[in-house]
């Protein structure tokens, strides 16, 4: 468990989500605004962690190309790639509840992940 005095509590993780591309958002705009949540957790003293997104059994092509684009245009501190994971890079039933949510196994995985990427920095 966390607590108060935890090497993690500086560290913010911010998923970027799939109402982007479902509300035809522009790319440009969220990479705006995750770099103002960015700047502000920077100057709060935070660690930033950008999760790509994982698999949607609507139209995975978008997500795709919201991945390369965003990694392309963003630099967190460090990224924790889900789509990369064979586990979350493909919708299925073992790792999501619907088109786009990940279950509880998808979220262990996702949270297995974060913690390689905690360790990279240095924060265990």
């Amino acid at each position: 468990a966390l607590t108060k005095n935890s090497a993690y509590t500086n560290v913010v993780m911010l998923l970027i989500g799939i109402n982007d591309i479902a509300t035809s958002v522009l790319k440009d705009s969220t990479v705006a605004r995750i770099q103002r949540y960015m700047n502000i957790a920077h100057g709060l003293g935070y660690t930033v962690i950008l999760g790509t997104l994982t698999a949607w059994s609507v139209d995975q092509p978008s997500v795709d190309a919201f991945n390369v684009y965003y990694e392309a245009n963003i630099t967190p501190d460090v990224w924790v790639d889900f789509a990369s994971n064979s586990d979350l890079n493909t919708w299925s039933a073992t790792y999501f509840s619907d088109t786009v949510h990940p279950k509880d196994a998808g979220y262990r995985r996702m949270y297995q992940m974060v913690m390689t990427a905690l360790v990279t920095l240095g924060i265990n």
